[in-house]
């Protein structure tokens, strides 16, 4: 069974951002139910693109993506909304702020469980489970 490994307001941000770029791209959905993953890739300029991905051998189109070092939001809900994976790499804060609309706070960055550690750096490369 999965466990949560959620501890800053930021990995919580980012899964909005990922959400809120499956909507966009819905019409490039392989899949027709809410398991459905996602991977968004982006370009030069920081736009992003989606990566459609086959129902059955989506990890291995995933892991030669991330092999060619672009960077990459992964969004698996695969037993959502109970549980969900979500990963990126290569993305540093600055263009999650601008995908977001919105600067990250010092809250976002602090540990929940640890307010007094302070604010962390942004991670370019991260995984959190749901």
């Amino acid at each position: 069974m999965p466990r949560s490994t959620f501890a800053y307001w930021f990995e919580m941000k980012v899964l909005g951002l990922a959400g809120a770029l499956a909507e966009r791209f819905a019409d490039q959905a392989t899949g027709d139910d809410e398991s459905q993953p996602w991977l968004f890739t982006f370009d030069d300029d920081g736009e992003p693109r989606c990566v459609p991905l086959p129902a059955s051998g989506w990890r291995q189109v995933a892991e030669r993506v991330k092999a060619d070092g672009r960077a990459y939001l992964l969004h698996d809900p695969f037993d959502a909304p109970e549980y969900q994976w979500l990963e990126w790499g290569g993305l540093d804060r600055q263009h999650v702020e601008r995908l977001l609309g919105e600067p990250l706070a010092a809250k976002d960055l602090t540990p929940l469980r640890d307010p007094d550690a302070g604010p962390i750096e942004f991670p370019r490369d991260h995984g959190v489970m749901f």
